[in-house]
């Protein structure tokens, strides 16, 4: 191509996946570049090229151009070509950006490249807290379907089917739907001691801009409670391993959550009761392509919980039903580290929030069905991060 230059360049932030923000570099250049003389030239000879358009992929290096072609049409003058030229060169870097291409007016282009590459800003917000959040919603529903079993007198072997709906509330962010089941058993050990273990599986689907994620959860969890009178404690301890995949990509985080609850019964049915939750997630670095890579710090999350249950029982029947306030008492979500080529490095903080209160509630149906005890309930969650609704249908046979 000619020595002749002028353009202008663009800069296109693409919706991001998961795991990575989707960076391309537009560059271009306006210039028409003369190839031949369409007076002498023969029909259908290249005579000149024009709108050339560059786009760099940053996470896999690809270089893609495009360019519209002009051919002479025998006559002395000259038609642009029916389609555009495309061609595409791999492995572009920031270190051989400088003459990458053999042409004069490449040096215009990587220099527009190189301005761009210094003006780019982690733009990820909407899958700062996403790790955090999937935690902490699979963390509520495995806490709600054990604090069930042990509030009942005997033991039980039981199973559970809960299909879930959240939504983050904050940067116009996910939302997702779930279908998991929980199975576990309990029984007691003693008049005043109760233990149980369970595990809990669940596959969905978070839909973030223009991504869809598929997500599986696997969670494991132990729980007892000791009785003395009108007294109680309840633990549950769980520990998950959660795999997210797009399209080709794959990551994983695990995590544990530590539940305490002390609860009085005040009359007959009547609870007023406190629980502590901690949350802790893992996330594992992840190399989203040879460019681009992330390291995420450790998150902790801890909530106070005061609030009342109350059940009433009539004939087979059994309603049930809690309310309580939610306060964040301690909130630490590790900031996240993106780095692009190993040379561009950002950090997103993901920060502490002023907002530090929620609300949770739920009530359940049950009937009493020969040896079998069947459950339909509802629990809903609303946080300073997100929205959470579960719907519940279980059965268990007690001994």
């Amino acid at each position: 191509m000619k020595n002749i230059f002028t353009g202008f360049c663009l800069f296109v932030f693409i919706s991001a996946p998961a795991f990575a923000s989707s960076f391309i570099l537009n560059y271009h250049d306006n210039t028409f570049y003369p190839e031949g003389d369409a007076a002498t030239a023969g029909m259908g000879e290249l005579v000149g090229i024009s709108d050339i358009y560059y786009s760099w992929n940053l996470l896999n290096g690809t270089l893609t151009s495009t360019q519209t072609e002009w051919i002479a049409d025998g006559k002395g003058g000259m038609d642009k070509a029916l389609y555009d030229a495309s061609f595409s060169y791999p492995k572009l870097t920031p270190e051989n950006l400088d003459g990458f291409l053999p042409y004069d007016d490449w040096a215009g282009a990587a220099e527009s490249f190189k301005n761009q590459l210094s003006g780019i800003e982690p733009k990820n917000t909407n899958y700062s807290k996403f790790d955090v959040i999937n935690a902490l919603s699979t963390n509520n529903m495995i806490n709600n379907s054990v604090q069930n079993r042990l509030n009942t007198s005997s033991g039980s072997i039981w199973v559970q089917t809960v299909y879930n709906n959240l939504k983050e509330l904050e940067n116009d962010g996910f939302s997702s739907s779930s279908i998991g089941l929980v199975l576990g058993a309990d029984g007691k050990i003693s008049d005043s001691f109760k233990i149980g273990a369970g595990v809990y599986v669940d596959g969905s689907e978070f839909s973030i801009d223009d991504s869809d994620i598929d997500v599986a959860n696997y969670t494991g969890v132990v729980y007892g409670q000791y009785r003395k009178n009108a007294f109680y404690i309840n633990g549950i301890f769980n520990y998950g391993v959660s795999e997210y995949k797009e399209l080709n990509d794959k990551n994983t985080i695990d995590g544990y959550s530590a539940n305490l609850y002390v609860g009085y019964n005040i009359t007959s049915g009547l609870v007023a009761e406190i629980g502590t939750h901690y949350t802790h997630v893992n996330p594992y670095d992840y190399k989203y392509s040879d460019n681009y890579h992330i390291k995420t710090e450790q998150s902790d999350y801890v909530t106070i919980n005061p609030g009342i249950r109350y059940s009433k029982s009539i004939g087979i029947f059994n309603l049930s039903a809690n309310l309580s306030a939610s306060y964040l008492a301690y909130n630490d979500i590790g900031d996240r580290t993106e780095y692009l080529f190993d040379t561009y490095e950002f950090k997103v903080v993901r920060g502490e929030d002023k907002d530090k209160f929620g609300i949770e509630g739920g009530v359940d149906l049950g009937a009493k069905l020969g040896v079998l005890y069947v459950n339909l309930g509802y629990d809903y969650v609303r946080s300073i991060y997100y929205s959470d609704s579960s719907f519940k249908l279980s059965a268990r046979s007690a001994f």
